[in-house]
């Protein structure tokens, strides 16, 4: 409970990349409560809290404090009411890519793909603060196809210079590092449309693979919004589709 209080309380002190991409007036909530238990007649933490930068002496400060709090009911009674919110207000954003340096050396998309998409979002396709670099095409906005056969619209192409050809051995490695980077950095979602479209065309017999992790994905995302999984439960099958892409991604060529 010590390290899942932590992560929450710090990531709202020191606003870390995830809690950025969170609407304002959602933050500024979450902080006040954070000042309700951590600051009240203790104008040390609440100067080291208020002062920007020095985030290694704020982690100390919460450090310090949270054993303590961690003895009453009610505040960890309103933790795991915080933390909830906090789960349900990430499922609210999608393809959010916020203060973020990206580089790939094909075409890059960023949105749904497929017969449907849900729109019920806080945010969704929204680059903010960003660098972009890619080699190719930069694609914002969900594909969108509804048909009763097969559709195919000219060339497929979502990784290389020339339309059809598939990646050299330079931009297969350059791919993997970077799709690595995003699942590292709790963004599998952004991961996911660019691996399906990079197999596509590199990678025919890890697509079906990719498509099914993509679906469970959804799933569990459409779950935890509607509260069916608990945050336990979410974690272990959230931890089993990025260990399973992290797997895809390594033996992609």
């Amino acid at each position: 409970m010590f390290e899942t209080a932590l992560k929450y309380v710090l990531g709202l002190v020191i606003e870390n990349e995830e809690v950025k991409k969170f609407p304002k007036d959602f933050i500024t909530t979450s902080m006040k409560w954070v000042r309700s238990w951590f600051l009240v007649d203790d104008p040390i933490a609440e100067a080291v809290i208020n002062t920007p930068g020095n985030d290694a002496l704020k982690k100390t400060v919460v450090e310090q404090k949270l054993p303590k709090l961690l003895e009453n009911e009610q505040f960890i009674k309103e933790l795991h009411e915080q933390i909830q919110a906090f789960t349900v207000q990430r499922e609210r954003l999608k393809n959010v890519v916020d203060n973020s340096n990206v580089e790939v050396q094909g075409n890059m998309h960023i949105g749904d793909r497929g017969a449907a998409s849900g729109d019920d979002y806080d945010q969704k396709n929204v680059v903010k603060g960003s660098t972009i670099k890619t080699g190719g095409d930069f694609r914002l906005g969900d594909d969108i196809v509804h048909a009763g056969g097969n559709v195919h619209i000219g060339d497929v192409n979502y990784y290389g210079d020339v339309p059809g050809k598939p990646a050299s051995a330079a931009e297969a490695s350059d791919f993997k590092k970077s799709m690595r980077t995003l699942i590292a950095a709790n963004r599998a979602e952004e991961a996911l449309p660019q691996i399906i479209d990079y197999t596509e065309v590199n990678a025919p017999h890890f697509l079906d693979d990719v498509l099914l992790l993509s679906g469970r994905w959804d799933t569990l995302a459409r779950k935890e919004r509607t509260g069916v999984l608990s945050n336990g439960d979410a974690n272990v099958e959230r931890n089993q589709i990025v260990s399973a892409l992290l797997g895809v991604v390594g033996k992609l060529k």
